[in-house]
């Protein structure tokens, strides 16, 4: 499973537990990889309920899981979140959402990737190029086409890559690394008694 599925899942089974925004993301999820609506509020149940009696899951839990199978309310039939909403998700301290390679700090990620069995050359290398989805680029030089890598399984098999997707989440990446620009500039700009007209965004 995705990375950030798989951290919600373990949280839940480490704290049988876990706050609205896990749950919104890991809910879904779990419909769209075919989980019925039964099992769904059993795994759910068998986790909450180490912690609190069944009647407190029931009143408090219960509802949102028919919910989110579009099966109470407004019977929205509600899809999995894409990679650009989980992206876009800033979780709140304690916890379990959003996209890990945007929220855990570097070696905290490369101690989880390699407890999954990883390598380390393969946990520092990035993964578009290592997959020839993306060309490496560096300052002033033209793009180059990354070289296929025979020793990764299944690196040749790209039919679960979406190419739309993937251009997406390297726009939103890169938008907001421009928006985190102009406002350090603005900050600086105040910072330093500066004239705002002089900034050029």
């Amino acid at each position: 499973m995705p990375l950030c599925m798989r951290m919600c899942h373990e949280h839940i089974r480490a704290q049988h537990h876990v706050k609205h925004g896990g749950r919104m993301q890991y809910g879904p999820f779990l419909k769209g990889i075919g989980v019925t609506l039964e099992d769904s509020i059993r795994f759910w149940r068998e986790e909450f309920t180490k912690k609190m009696d069944a009647d407190k899951f029931m009143r408090s839990y219960e509802y949102n899981i028919h919910h989110n199978y579009g099966k109470k309310g407004s019977m929205v039939n509600y899809t999995p979140y894409s990679c650009s909403k989980i992206i876009k998700e800033m979780a709140a301290p304690g916890d379990c959402h959003g996209c890990p390679y945007k929220s855990v700090d570097p070696a905290t990620l490369k101690t989880k990737l390699a407890s999954y069995g990883l390598s380390p050359s393969h946990i520092e290398e990035e993964s578009q190029i290592l997959m020839g989805n993306r060309q490496k680029r560096t300052a002033g030089s033209m793009p180059q086409k990354a070289k296929p890598r025979p020793d990764i399984k299944g690196h040749a098999d790209r039919s679960m890559l979406n190419g739309d997707d993937d251009d997406e989440l390297w726009k939103i990446a890169e938008t907001q690394g421009r928006a985190y620009q102009s406002q350090k500039d603005i900050s600086e700009a105040f910072n330093d008694d500066l004239d705002l007209t002089e900034i050029t965004f």
